[in-house]
């Protein structure tokens, strides 16, 4: 599982449980306006799960991998070496 996946899952675990264990607690000291707070953390943690699992799954339907590796070739540390030695000759004159 990636990290942002777990992330997002736990995220909404976390704020699920706060919210069914000090939802009463809450409602009783603050007023149903402690709820509808409690319920608007609970919707943005289930937002950022929906959207981690729709990206993952874009991605997998089509056809890159999950976790995409970064390449280099030499040829793009050449050109840039290339460009920076002519800079550097502009800057020296």
């Amino acid at each position: 599982m990636g990290r942002l996946v777990a992330l997002a899952a736990s995220l909404l675990v976390a704020v699920g449980v706060f919210t069914w264990l000090a939802g009463p607690l809450l409602e009783a000291q603050f007023g149903t306006g402690a709820l509808i707070a409690a319920y608007g953390a609970l919707a943005l943690a289930l937002g950022c799960v929906t959207y981690v699992l729709l990206r993952r799954s874009e991605r997998l339907l089509s056809g890159q991998s999950a976790d995409p590796e970064i390449t280099i070739s030499v040829e793009d540390e050449a050109l840039d070496d290339a460009v920076v030695d002519a800079e550097m000759e502009q800057l020296k004159d």
